[in-house]
């Protein structure tokens, strides 16, 4: 795996953050993403962004590659293959990861909120229960992502 610099992210992260909006998927994706079923074989990983700080969007990664943006209520659906992976987020001041150990036919569920940082917020990162995580997806729409479905 790619070594990637956390400032680089953060500078992406900087620039994307002049925007409030992201792309948005269809409609029948999101429905489809809103029935929590991982496609035969792979597993599911949900990042949210919730309301607070609606003005700053942030930018996610997976194992190094960039996924996409993120504003308020609004989340990404990553279909994986089984192993290891890497979540990051990212704002202008700070990047946060978590690592997941994904099992096939399994969701997994992280929420992205702000915190106060020194000139702009700070994004937070944070794996959820099953339970919360569905919550956050029922109540959002579901964003464009650049490199996975």
């Amino acid at each position: 795996m790619k070594k990637f610099n956390p400032l680089a992210i953060a500078v992406c992260g900087y620039l994307l953050a002049g925007c409030a909006s992201v792309p948005m998927t269809s409609a029948s994706l999101d429905s489809e993403a809103k029935q929590f079923t991982p496609k035969p074989g792979m597993a599911s990983i949900y990042v949210c962004r919730t309301s607070a700080g609606g003005v700053l969007k942030f930018q996610t990664m997976l194992d190094g590659r960039p996924v996409g943006g993120l504003v308020s209520n609004t989340y990404q659906m990553l279909s994986v293959p089984p192993g290891k992976h890497t979540v990051y987020a990212s704002s202008e001041e700070n990047v946060q990861h978590h690592k997941v150990m994904a099992e096939a036919g399994k969701n997994y569920f992280f929420k992205i909120s702000v915190t106060m940082g020194w000139g702009s917020g700070r994004a937070l990162l944070e794996p959820v229960t099953e339970e919360e995580g569905q919550k956050l997806v029922l109540s959002s729409k579901r964003a464009e992502t650049t490199t996975y479905p």
